[in-house]
């Protein structure tokens, strides 16, 4: 009995040191390393990939301590990382309110916004990535992350680092598909920057299947006056007609009054503040009545009165001063002492002056 016991004590004794030896951590060979394409030398990872040189730290087999991984040459963007570590530069905004607080990048604006599509911007999140004076840094424990970062660091490299034509390409998948719509907006705006963008840009104002903000922005940024006046002549958005008809404007289209006539209407029945500026800004003195009509709301006030008095500005040989509101029987245009416009009402609130 006693030989017995020993020999199951023994037996155990082994198969703990068995089982210590099994959890010890050992190297990648050098097998593992050839299949992520590097070489292994001692305890750190060599090798190049699509261009890029990468050096890596050699992972253990349970991950126990993180491992640094550098890519190079990375020249773009200039920074991209945490916002506590960033460069003294300014950032540029994707429009993905998620990413930009998570995320500080600084660099070619257009570039920026073209190479981050929501794939990329999500697996930037996820690996935490810095690229900073011509490198990308990463940290990961296994084999596997590391394979994760490298494919990442291929593709924004690929990304920032392409021809004007892949460029373009990149901003209108991002108006057509991005489901972030800040990043849809900017994307729109970039395209006015690139060469041959602004085509693009008027393709996309006449797109049906994008939605009417979307095509309105585009049309600014393209000029296309037959779009704007379009939308101005059918939309019932008081934004989307005072951006419409500030365009117009702009552009000297010959399609103003049209859609100035449909902003006289909307503030009729539904007054806004961007309404009552842009009737200011290309109205006519017959459109005073209009405005000294909706002094009385409390909050379109002092738009109304800043119009009026834009207005005023524009009537030729005016003086400040020289368009009055009097109150009178309520409306209608009348000479005032001096010669001067005058625009009666029925209300006790004081005119501007």
């Amino acid at each position: 009995m006693l030989v017995v016991a020993a020999f199951a004590l023994m037996t155990c004794a082994v198969i703990v040191v068995v089982a210590r030896a099994v959890e010890r951590p050992r190297s990648i060979d050098g097998g593992e390393a050839r299949s992520l394409g590097l070489e292994q030398k001692g305890n750190i990872y060599f090798g190049t990939r699509d261009g890029l040189s990468i050096e890596a730290g050699l992972p253990s087999d349970r991950g126990a301590v993180e491992q640094r991984v550098v890519v190079r040459p990375f020249p773009t963007p200039e920074y991209l990382g945490p916002h506590a570590t960033r460069a003294f530069a300014p950032l540029v905004l994707t429009g993905d309110a998620a990413f930009d607080r998570s995320i500080a990048i600084c660099g070619d604006d257009v570039a920026i916004r073209g190479a981050l599509d929501a794939t990329t911007r999500v697996a930037v999140r996820a690996q935490q990535l810095r690229v900073h004076y011509g490198q990308l840094d990463g940290h990961y424990r296994t084999n596997e992350a590391l394979e994760q970062i490298l494919q990442l660091a291929v593709v924004l490299h690929h990304r920032f680092v392409c021809t004007p034509e892949e460029r373009l390409a990149q901003l209108e998948a991002n108006v057509r598909h991005d489901p972030s719509a800040g990043v849809r907006a900017h994307n729109v705006d970039a395209l006015a920057r690139v060469p041959g963008g602004l085509e693009r840009a008027d393709a996309l104002a006449r797109a049906n299947e994008i939605d009417e903000s979307l095509r309105l922005r585009a049309a600014v940024v393209a000029g296309s006056s037959d779009v704007l006046a379009a939308v101005a002549s059918s939309t019932a958005d008081g934004d989307r007609l005072a951006i419409a008809t500030e365009a117009l404007g702009s552009f000297r289209s010959s399609e103003l009054p049209r859609a100035l006539d449909r902003v006289r209407e909307l503030l009729g029945t539904s007054p806004s503040v961007p309404l009552i500026r842009v009737l200011g800004r290309y109205g006519a003195v017959a459109d005073v009545p209009l405005l000294t009509s909706i002094l009385d709301a409390a909050n379109l006030r002092t738009a109304s009165r800043d119009a009026i008095r834009s207005i005023q500005a524009r009537v030729f040989g005016s003086d400040a001063g020289a368009l009055a509101i009097a109150d009178l029987q309520g409306g209608e245009l009348a000479e005032a002492d001096g010669g001067s416009l005058a625009v009666t009402r029925t209300e006790k609130e004081d005119p501007p002056s």
